[in-house]
């Protein structure tokens, strides 16, 4: 049920880009098969070559890079050959460059990824179950599973931030409230005394 195997590596890189540290998500791919490499490239070229790499849009338009340009990543620095859309993520910008200049990054020999392409839809299951069983120590999720646990990791990341800083915000608009009114109360005041002292009842 296996129709391409292509291997991997994926890190993530603290870099500095103009005096700002930023995440990076490095992807290394196999550019004879494509698999794992941008899917949708808005200019320029959709497979780097050696020293070459493919730069998030927003990460470009962020720090005025563009084709042509050079990108610095932890001392390695690449030409900017292609400008990817829909690569990034609340946390992170996507970077693609070659297997071969990924390893560079890595421990030797090590790859941390394989993307593995079935014949049909209708074989994931069970060719999933198959590399589970031959493969006890590795863990395999499909393209949906690993979709859905990065989106948890990126929200779990900032739900209690967002929670934290709304209830700020509610703390914040009652004591505008209140001292809103108190404000007012206080400069009505003699009015208030005067009006009573003519026989106003306290309703």
């Amino acid at each position: 049920g296996v129709k391409q195997v292509a291997p991997l590596i994926r890190r993530g890189l603290a870099t500095n880009i103009d005096g700002e540290k930023l995440l990076i998500s490095l992807n290394g791919f196999d550019t004879a098969s494509g698999l794992g490499g941008p899917w949708k490239v808005v200019r320029g070229t959709a497979t780097p070559g050696g020293g070459e790499a493919i730069v998030d849009k927003v990460l470009a338009k962020k720090k005025g890079l563009d084709i042509g340009g050079v990108i610095d990543l932890e001392g390695k620095q690449f030409r900017i050959v292609g400008i990817s859309d829909e690569t990034f993520t609340l946390i992170s910008y996507m970077v693609f460059v070659t297997l071969e200049d990924a390893r560079s990054f890595m421990p030797a020999d090590l790859t941390n990824l394989f993307l593995v392409k079935v014949d049909s839809p209708s074989q994931i299951a069970s060719v999933k179950k198959a590399i589970e069983s031959a493969l006890p120590a590795v863990s395999v999720s499909t393209s949906e599973q690993n979709a859905a646990e990065s989106k948890d990791e990126t929200v779990g990341g900032f739900l209690p931030i967002v929670l934290v800083i709304s209830a700020i915000g509610v703390l914040v608009g009652i004591l505008v409230v209140g001292l809103l009114v108190y404000t007012i109360t206080v400069e009505k005041s003699r009015e208030y005394g005067i009006v009573r002292a003519i026989g106003a009842s306290n309703l």
